[in-house]
């Protein structure tokens, strides 16, 4: 029944953590979280109390959603959005955007004031 829920990544991807700051053990844990990950809210995987395990899974999740996937995260776990999931995808994409924003603000204005202080 969890294989209906999935959708996986396209075919011939390849999803792995290649940063060498998080140990083999941390790596391994959150590639089995990853694969937990099914289709809609009620599948959700709870984020994992390690924080290597932690940032791994994130990593995970950030390049699957790079190649076409849709993990989003309401606070309770994360999930792929599934046609049910449409308002709380919508709030994930609000968020996402707000941090866009105040990313982009914050550079300029570094910019700006590295600038004024040195040229």
């Amino acid at each position: 029944m969890k294989a209906k829920n999935k959708k996986s990544v396209p075919l011939g991807t390849q999803i792995c953590v290649q940063e060498n700051d998080i140990p083999p053990r941390e790596k391994t844990q959150a590639e089995r979280l990853f694969e937990r990950i099914g289709t809609g809210r009620g599948h959700a995987v709870g984020r994992p109390g390690d924080a290597k395990t932690d940032r791994a899974l994130r990593r995970l999740i950030a390049e699957a959603n790079k190649q076409g996937d849709c993990i989003i995260n309401n606070g309770e776990g994360y999930y792929r959005a599934g046609a049910e999931d449409r308002a709380e995808f919508e709030l994930y994409l609000q968020k996402e955007m707000h941090r866009i924003r105040e990313s982009k603000l914050k550079v300029i204005r570094m910019s700006v004031a590295y600038n004024r202080r040195f040229r």
